[in-house]
C-alpha cells in the first residue's frame, strides 16, 4: 500500500469531490425532481466514511466528476461528464477544468477552505466550489487537431 502524502491527498480529494458529504449524496430522475430524502443514508451500494469528509464542490445537475487530479502545486482538476443538456452554458456540456485561483496545501487538514452549502434550486445547475471557481478548460465539442477534430 502506497501511504504516501501525495497519494494520500489525492485519494482524499478524490473521496471528497466524489463524495461530498456522508449523507448528503443523491440522484434525481429528471430536472423536475429536486428534492432529496435526508434520512435516506443507508442506501445499499452508496460510497460510505469512517470520520467525517468536508464537501470542497458540488457540480452541474445531471453531472458527475471524475478523473480528480492534485498536481505538484495543490490545483485540482478534474472532468465533468454527462450533464443536463438544460443547464445554462457551459454547464450543458461534459469539460475539464481546474479551481482557479485555489490550490490545497498538503499539511495533513483541511482548513485552507470553506464548506459550501448544499446546493438549492438553480445552484445545482453548475460547478459550484468552496472560496473558488471552476475554470472550464476544453468542452466536448470544441475544436482540437487544428479544427480537425472535436474533443470529446
Amino acid at each position: 500500500m502506497n501511504l504516501q502524502r501525495r497519494t494520500l491527498m489525492t485519494a482524499s480529494v478524490a473521496a471528497a469531490v466524489g463524495a461530498g458529504a456522508a449523507g448528503r449524496v443523491a440522484a434525481q430522475k429528471d430536472r423536475d425532481e429536486r428534492e432529496i430524502d435526508p434520512d435516506d443514508t443507508l442506501t445499499e451500494g452508496a460510497p460510505s466514511v469512517v470520520g467525517d469528509l468536508k464537501r470542497f464542490s458540488t457540480t452541474a445537475f445531471g453531472a458527475e466528476m471524475t478523473g480528480a487530479y492534485v498536481m505538484n502545486d495543490g490545483t485540482l482538476f478534474h472532468s465533468v461528464q454527462h450533464p443536463h443538456r438544460e443547464n445554462p452554458d457551459p454547464w450543458n456540456k461534459g469539460g475539464l477544468g481546474y479551481y482557479r485561483e485555489f490550490q490545497f496545501e498538503f499539511d495533513g487538514t483541511n482548513d485552507e477552505f470553506e464548506e459550501p452549502s448544499p446546493p438549492s434550486g438553480e445552484e445545482q445547475d453548475y460547478t459550484r466550489a468552496a472560496e473558488a471557481e471552476f475554470e472550464v478548460l476544453i468542452q466536448e465539442g470544441d475544436e482540437i487537431n487544428g479544427g480537425t477534430e472535436r474533443w470529446g
